[in-house]
C-alpha cells in the first residue's frame, strides 16, 4: 500500500529524471550543432584564405593584361 508521501517522491523523481534527460539532450544537441557551425566557419575561413593566396598566382598565370576577375 503506497502512502501519499511515497507517491509524491515517485512523481518528483520522475519529474527530475525527465528534466535531467531534457537537459542532457539539449546539451548534446547544442554540442553537435555548435561543432557543425564551428566547422562550417572554419571551412569558410579556409576558403577565404585560399582565395587570397590563389589570386596572385592566377594573376601571374594570366599575365599583366588580364585581371583574375575577368577570365574572358
Amino acid at each position: 500500500m503506497a502512502s501519499s508521501n511515497g507517491l509524491f517522491i515517485d512523481s518528483h523523481m520522475r519529474y527530475r529524471t525527465v528534466l535531467f534527460a531534457c537537459k542532457v539532450y539539449l546539451r548534446l544537441w547544442r554540442g553537435i550543432t555548435g561543432n557543425l557551425d564551428r566547422r562550417q566557419k572554419q571551412l569558410e575561413e579556409g576558403a577565404k584564405t585560399r582565395r587570397k593566396t590563389a589570386a596572385p598566382g592566377l594573376a601571374l598565370l594570366l599575365g599583366p593584361h588580364r585581371s583574375p576577375g575577368t577570365l574572358a
